[in-house]
């Protein structure tokens, strides 16, 4: 039987809708994330400033520009794409941000690589080319035994609505896995290979351990699409560049205070000050959260509880390149890492079929375990992940050529991987209200926004595209290629 991923963000459906509204409180499905039109009377979009030149940011950009309108981006940092970040490692490009096109079927992402010429590849996180290895036992988990987890993570996945009922709607996730666990029966090894499973499903979706993760917020933290699990050829590069083409605007300008009136909006800037008839504001929510952008007047109290209540999970990635992929038995297939410390690395993608056959692997980590080496150096870490690599390798192999590690919950434009709902949260009423504009020339847009598709790529596209909607009065979103985007595109248009 072949693992299927975590069903991140579905479970709502299961619950039911009466079930769900008697759990979960304020916790609800969201709305469509597409605008059905301008909800302000503001006047024409003359001059749009855009803060931010993530995945939000371009397609707005670009779709004002398609447009005939005049708008002018603002980003902090050096380059585009702010969490969908493609940068060479020896010489291959991998994305360090956002990496998975989480379902084919409607996503604006596939269709611009489509568009593009781009296209991807299938890469489902787990199957049964998965490996695993037990550093407990120093020895690899035989394959019987890695699908004994994978009925465990199917059988717990099927469970979830009756332990939300029994847990109550704060239970965490890791209380759940812990219930589920003592009522299986299962003996050693086998409880501690399926806690690993279930834990390295949990948290390398949410990007947070599992103790800290309510079961209602992991249920409604955002939903993939249809369609399965892919990696873009080539990284997400292409579909930055394409967003990006002919753009106008201006890199490395911080933006620090936002003023809007009747009259139109003003944005401070460490490259001097810009005016204009709207401001989007897609920064993450870890710098909304930061209070690193003044705003005047002050976001309304709905807002900055929605903000305060949220929280940016970390995710970091270790990515490793080698002249030879020793750790490889009967071809390429990530891998599973039973260490003796609790998070250590659990997660490895074997990228070298991606890569063109260059060696190349990325070691996932986060939670209490990444805060616990935050203060270590990159060459630290990079070298106790190519140490772990070593041990459940079936054979010697050369050390690394080129290593880089992640930093995204130090990095201060991110200040986290992405958004995720804490127990405190309302959930789907907290990313609806930090995505509603304020007053009639300030939007905002940003996966945090998206309400069923926070935490993807996709859901940062769509709520560029739901504010392009806003903007303009359109359905969809016209590129500068001719391409109309949404839940959903129109190759013809």
């Amino acid at each position: 039987m072949t693992p299927r991923r975590f069903p991140r963000r579905d479970f709502i459906r299961m619950l039911g809708a009466g079930a769900a509204a008697t759990a979960a409180g304020t916790w609800a499905p969201g709305c469509g994330s597409s605008a059905t039109g301008p909800t302000t009377d503001s006047g024409s979009p003359d001059r749009v400033l855009v803060i931010g030149a993530g995945a939000a940011g371009l397609v707005i950009g670009n779709a004002l520009r398609a447009a005939g309108r005049e708008a002018l981006v603002l980003e902090a940092r050096d380059r585009l794409g702010g969490r969908v970040w493609s940068r060479d490692v020896g010489g291959v490009p991998v994305d360090l941000g956002g990496m998975w096109i989480s379902g084919s079927e409607g996503n604006p992402a596939t269709c611009i690589l489509n568009h593009e010429g781009i296209g991807w590849e299938s890469a489902e996180p787990f199957g049964l080319d998965t490996k695993a290895y037990d550093a407990v036992l120093q020895r690899e988990i035989p394959i019987e035994e890695l699908a004994g987890v994978a009925v465990v993570l199917v059988e717990f996945e099927e469970q979830i609505p009756s332990l939300t009922r029994e847990l109550g709607p704060r239970a965490s996730m890791a209380e759940a896995i812990n219930v589920y666990l003592d009522r299986s029966g299962l003996g050693e090894p086998a409880r501690r290979y399926a806690e690993l499973g279930l834990r390295t499903q949990v948290e390398t979706d949410i990007a947070q351990q599992s103790e800290l993760v309510p079961l209602l917020s992991f249920e409604a933290s955002g939903s993939a699409l249809p369609g399965g699990e892919h990696f873009p050829n080539g990284s997400y590069r292409g579909m930055v560049q394409a967003l990006a083409r002919g753009a106008d605007m201006q890199l490395d300008t911080v933006v620090s205070r936002i003023e809007h009136t009747d009259d139109g909006v003003s944005v401070e800037t460490s490259r001097g000050t810009y005016t204009g008839s709207h401001v989007v504001v897609t920064v993450p929510l870890g710098v909304l959260k930061a209070g690193a952008i003044e705003f005047s007047p002050a976001l309304p109290t709905p807002k900055q509880v929605a903000i305060d209540r949220m929280a940016m999970a970390q995710l970091e990635k270790v990515v490793l390149r080698y002249d030879d992929a020793f750790w490889q038995t009967a071809g390429s297939g990530n891998l599973l890492y039973a260490s003796q410390t609790q998070g250590e690395f659990p997660f490895f993608v074997d990228y070298t079929q991606y890569a063109g056959g260059a060696p190349t692997l990325l070691a996932f980590y986060c939670g209490d375990f990444g805060r616990a080496i935050a203060s270590q150096t990159d060459e630290a870490i990079a070298a106790r992940v190519g140490a772990i690599v070593e041990e459940l390798a079936p054979r010697s192999g050369p050390a690394p050529t080129n290593a880089f590690v992640t930093r995204w919950k130090s990095d201060p434009y991110a200040l986290g991987s992405y958004a995720y709902f804490t127990p405190d949260s309302a959930g789907a009423a907290d990313a609806r209200a930090l995505g509603t504009p304020v007053g009639e020339r300030l939007l905002f847009a940003g996966e945090a926004t998206s309400v069923e598709y926070n935490g993807y790529v996709h859901g940062a596209l769509l709520s560029g595209i739901r504010e392009t909607e806003r903007l303009l009065g359109t359905q969809g979103a016209r590129l500068d290629s001719g391409l109309v985007v949404g839940l959903g595109c129109d190759e013809e248009a």
